[in-house]
């Protein structure tokens, strides 16, 4: 016996939820996070931005939240103690190219 045809309804409704999924995506990708709100996981490498007195224009840098829950990088192992949000990176586009096969 063959493998069920899915159904004019079952069709849109699984389009739909995966657009949903993705749009969910996206959101998260372009949307910056208020470190009031939530904190990146522990070795997560994300975009921070923050302000210090002598950058009143506000600063931007890749850097993980280290084991201890502190803000790090190889630049400022000291941490970022000014960031106010966060935005995940980007997925790396080489990987994503060889995952495609390309």
């Amino acid at each position: 016996m063959g493998k069920r045809r899915e159904s004019p309804l079952e069709i849109v409704q699984r389009l739909v939820a995966e657009n949903a999924r993705l749009q969910a995506r996206v959101d998260e990708l372009t949307t910056w996070t208020s470190v009031k709100d939530r904190m990146p996981e522990p070795g997560e490498r994300v975009l921070i931005y923050g302000t210090r007195p002598y950058q009143p224009k506000g600063f931007r840098r890749v850097t993980l939240i280290n084991s201890y829950g502190a803000w790090s990088d190889e630049r400022y192992p000291e941490g970022h103690n000014e960031v106010t949000h966060w935005i995940p990176l980007p997925p790396d586009p080489i990987k994503a190219l060889e995952g495609e096969g390309k």
